[in-house]
């Protein structure tokens, strides 16, 4: 009966998808260069922080993954409670631990999403400290112009968004293939227990 749960157990874990991913902070040398499975509205992203102008980011500034002010908002805020962990109040970036971010009092992660008269409008992620706090918080910056190099700014960096990598179909089994291959090891588990009763009554 025991080993009867066991493979019931199996086939319940085996046959329910993963529906969740969790997002992963990455860190190089020693800084935050960006995180994968960011959940933007439902839909899976990675995210790097690069600095550069956004003509060299986004095809000359104008390819980008959201096209618009809500879509930015969204992905920042996404953004916003990975680097903060609000499940663990001690946790904390500092801002010059941004890959792309120097300066020591604060952090702008531009998330941009178009442009008006050729002034790039962003949606920005700010770390900031000040007097010894911490704070965390949001600005809609207007007027980066296009070939301005975030390089230059100890303070700014962009996000560069793109969907999360995608197991291929074909190296996951189906939830399907795998209920059906549990229940015959089910069914093959009941029939030797049968043969095995018969052969000793």
């Amino acid at each position: 009966m025991f080993h009867l749960r066991k493979l019931l157990f199996a086939l319940l874990v085996l046959t329910t998808p993963a529906c969740f991913a969790t997002p992963v902070l990455l860190t190089q040398g020693g800084e935050f260069i960006g995180a994968n499975s960011v959940d933007v509205s439902g839909v899976l992203y990675d995210v790097r922080f690069v600095d550069g102008s956004c003509n060299a980011l986004f095809s000359g500034c104008a390819s980008f993954t959201f096209a618009n002010f809500g879509e930015a908002e969204a992905a920042s805020q996404a953004l916003f409670s990975i680097l903060t962990n609000p499940g663990d109040p001690s946790f904390y970036v500092p801002p010059a631990s941004i890959s792309g971010c120097e300066y020591p009092d604060s952090c702008s992660i531009i998330t941009a999403f178009g442009t008006v008269q050729n002034s790039v409008v962003n949606y920005a992620y700010r770390l900031s400290e000040a007097y010894g706090m911490h704070q965390y918080g949001y600005q809609q910056v207007a007027g980066l112009l296009p070939f301005v190099d975030t390089t230059t700014n100890d303070s700014q960096v962009y996000a560069v968004w793109s969907l999360a990598r995608v197991v291929d179909d074909s190296e996951v089994p189906e939830p399907q293939s795998l209920a059906l291959a549990s229940i015959a090891l089910l069914a093959l588990q009941l029939s030797r227990r049968r043969k095995q009763r018969m052969a000793q009554g």
